[in-house]
């Protein structure tokens, strides 16, 4: 994928037809030509384009949706409820998408808010649940310097609710400093969910 000026692709994901999902954040030069679909957006917003290889490897855009929300990074595809969910660190919310491959749609920029800083996302291999790093870095909006993971429930229209917050194993960013006065800032960066 090339010829993208101004998009700064971030991560990615694979849906249930093998389309390329990719979270892209968009500089200002990409976002005032309406050609692109944005309009009225400033630099650091994201969205989500959707990608389809043909029998040689070339990808073909087959869709674009921006997130409307600041600093889109991460991606999950959950296949159960073919939903998309994103981390938008600058907002602290997830967004949705619904990618069924006939009609790829943002359902809702703000799925779930008030998560400071979020960074990582990943769903339980039933896709019933979705996990959220949550930094929550002091000096950030809403910041306490207490990372912990969100739990979510999925659901069929790819809404989420909260059905638990885990803390436990978790240092304070202060503990962390204190330990390390070499200037650590935050020791939670990636998630990981697996089955035993």
């Amino acid at each position: 994928i090339t010829d993208r000026p101004g998009s700064a692709p971030f991560s990615f994901d694979f849906d249930h037809d093998g389309r390329l999902l990719l979270i892209e954040l968009f500089g200002e030069g990409y976002l005032v030509d309406p050609s692109n679909g944005f309009n009225n957006l400033e630099a650091g917003f994201g969205g989500l384009s959707v990608w389809e290889a043909d029998g040689i490897g070339d990808y073909t855009e087959v869709s674009r949706t921006s997130t409307e929300q600041f600093l889109t990074c991460w991606i999950e595809y959950v296949p159960q409820n073919h939903c998309v969910y994103t981390s938008n660190s600058g907002f602290a919310s997830v967004s949705a998408f619904t990618v069924d491959g006939q009609a790829d749609a943002l359902v809702d920029s703000t799925a779930a808010t008030g998560v400071v800083g979020p960074l990582d996302l990943v769903a339980s291999p039933d896709g019933n649940f979705l996990y959220v790093l949550s930094a929550s870095v002091l000096g950030s909006p809403g910041g306490t310097g207490q990372p912990s993971v969100v739990v979510y429930q999925t659901a069929d229209d790819c809404g989420l609710e909260q059905v638990q917050a885990i803390e436990d194993g978790f240092d304070t960013e202060e503990a962390r400093r204190d330990a390390d006065p070499n200037g650590v800032l935050n020791g939670v960066l990636g998630l990981a969910v697996w089955s035993v």
